[in-house]
Parts: C-alpha cells; sequence; structure tokens
C-alpha cells in the first residue's frame, strides 16, 4: 500500500519500560567494550571466534578479532537508536493516520528498542562465554543459546506484526460495518 506523505509527525513520550529497553541497551555495550578491554592483555593469542549452531567452536583467530563484536553492536544499536526518531518514515502494513499514528508508531518504536536490549545482552552474553572459553580453553557455547535468540528475537516481531495487522482489520470491520 502506498503512503501519500506527510504522515503525521508525533513525539512520543517515552514509557518506563522504553527507557528499560534503551539503559540495558547502553549499560551492556559499556560493559562490552570495558569487558574486552580489561580482559584484552591477558586472553591468549588465539581465541574461539566463530560457533556453529551445535554450540561448538568452528574457528578461531586472533585475540584482536575480541573487539569486532562490541564494533559492530555499537553501531548497529547507535543506528536503530537514529531510525528510532522518525518513526513516520517506517513503512507499516496500514496506512497512518492522524488516529492511529501514535499506536503504530509506538509499537514500531517500541520492537525497534526491544531489539536494542535484545541484540546488545546476547552479544555481551557471547564476548563473556568466548573470554571465558578463551581462559579454560573449551569453546562451547549452550546449545539453549541458539534457540533463545531466535525466539526472543522472532516472537516479539511476529507478535508485533499480528498486532498490527490485527489493528488493521478491525479498522475494516469497523469501517464496514459502519458503511451499511
Amino acid at each position: 500500500m502506498q503512503q501519500e506523505y506527510p504522515r503525521p509527525e508525533i513525539l512520543l513520550v517515552k514509557k518506563p519500560i522504553d527507557i528499560f529497553f534503551e539503559m540495558v541497551a547502553l549499560l551492556a555495550i559499556f560493559f562490552m567494550w570495558g569487558f574486552c578491554l580489561y580482559h584484552y592483555n591477558s586472553l591468549p593469542q588465539i581465541i574461539p571466534t566463530h560457533y556453529g549452531f551445535n554450540g561448538n567452536a568452528d574457528d578461531y583467530g586472533s585475540k584482536k578479532t575480541l573487539f569486532l563484536i562490541p564494533s559492530i553492536v555499537t553501531m548497529i544499536i547507535m543506528g536503530m537508536r537514529w531510525l528510532n526518531r522518525y518513526p513516520n518514515k517506517f513503512n507499516y502494513m496500514t496506512a497512518i493516520t492522524a488516529e492511529n499514528a501514535e499506536k503504530q508508531y509506538r509499537m514500531a518504536t517500541r520492537l525497534i528498542r526491544y531489539l536494542q536490549f535484545i541484540i546488545s545482552v546476547l552479544f555481551t552474553y557471547i564476548v563473556v562465554k568466548t573470554v571465558e572459553d578463551a581462559y579454560v580453553k573449551q569453546s562451547k557455547l549452550n546449545i539453549w543459546f541458539v534457540f533463545i535468540l531466535e525466539a526472543a528475537i522472532f516472537v516479539p516481531t511476529v507478535y508485533t506484526v499480528y498486532a498490527a495487522l490485527k489493528n488493521k482489520n478491525s479498522k475494516v470491520k469497523n469501517q464496514n460495518s459502519s458503511s451499511e
């Protein structure tokens, strides 16, 4: 569906859950950087750099690669924070009107904040686990980690899409019943 611009520009007041997601994401990034810097000099030269779906390390490399994760996560989170400032530019499955803009914008921005939270916390876990595995010469992530990661990302995303579609379908039903 093609949306005519301009869409309503609304300044959304952050709810406590929005602030929580953003603060935990930022704290996780700071912790990740601090953890890497603190442990860097005492790490062995070769550390696990990739884990397969079975949880075992399947690639090893220089300890310098440890800084790739916090670098990438920092760029992703900062990009998501910047993007979240412009919910009126997002793609939506329903036409955005003055009546539904706040609800649609809030659902979309909350999902992005939640994804920031999950990405930062899960990758912090990977960094901590990588450092731990490098010290003990054991390279294994918990097999449940992959399932938790997938569920933590996809369940809220599917729910948000469902809620947006449900809102769209109820609006269509209301329009049909009022025109009869």
